[in-house]
């Protein structure tokens, strides 16, 4: 059976990943990946998605405010300036995508940090209100900031229970 991963690799794998969506899937050149300590008060809706390997259950949420939402479902969507914002629903659609991409990508990147885990992802969601981690999760959450645009990543970790003492 495979070691539990860190929560510095699973936030490492998480940044990279966001940096390589940024600039791919949203077409954007000018922005900043940090950490944060909290979540961001005004952080009240996002897609989250689980993932999961056979020690270890890690949930990545992409929590911003609404308006945060709706720039990066327009980019996502890549509509005009010109064009309406879309309805709610798209927002939640895309912000579920943009969770469901950047999960595919950390599972590939933490897969390649150790050869034959199985990592499975679970169906992504969107949230209104704010996720806490419950006592004894681990949390980072890396921060994400374009044209307007302050998004945190939370990722969240448990070991499960047998393999939390090899950690």
């Amino acid at each position: 059976m495979s070691d539990v991963i860190p929560l510095k690799d699973w936030a490492s794998a998480t940044s990279g990943s966001m940096e390589e969506f940024a600039i791919g899937a949203l077409g954007l050149e000018d922005f900043s990946i940090t950490t944060a300590d909290a979540v961001a008060e005004a952080a009240d809706c996002g897609g989250y998605i689980p993932i999961l390997t056979e020690r270890e259950s890690v949930q990545i949420g992409l929590a911003a405010d609404l308006a945060s939402c709706r720039k990066l479902s327009r980019l996502l969507l890549v509509l005009e300036d010109s064009e309406p914002d879309p309805p709610l629903s798209e927002i939640r659609d895309a912000m579920g995508e943009i969770a469901n991409v950047i999960a595919g990508a950390i599972k590939t990147r933490v897969g390649n940090l150790r050869t034959g885990l199985e990592i499975q992802l679970g169906l992504p969601f969107f949230v209104h209100g704010r996720i806490a981690p419950v006592a004894g999760l681990a949390d980072a959450i890396v921060r994400f900031e374009a044209a307007g645009i302050c998004c945190d990543i939370h990722v969240m970790h448990l070991p499960h229970r047998e393999s939390s003492k090899a950690a």
